[in-house]
């Protein structure tokens, strides 16, 4: 399976999401995060159980090579 490698932690959904939007991860959030931010899309994780849509989050941006292999996965 996949092992992230963790390099930083963000607790602060705002921070999370000011992370992905600058290339330096990809986020689990509330897909309503993304409203309102342009430079970022939202990806639809089938096959969980939260009530609401969990979306994984990236910048638009082609993708590093460690980020294609994660939506790789996710996809």
């Amino acid at each position: 399976g996949l092992v992230p490698a963790v390099a930083m932690e963000a607790n602060a959904p705002g921070a999370v999401l000011h992370l992905a939007a600058r290339g330096l991860g990809a986020a689990v959030l509330s897909a309503s995060m993304v409203e309102g931010a342009p430079e970022l899309r939202a990806l639809r994780l089938e096959g969980t159980s939260v009530r609401g849509v969990l979306a994984l989050v990236t910048r638009k941006a082609p993708p590093s090579p460690a980020l294609a292999a994660l939506l790789a996965h996710c996809e």
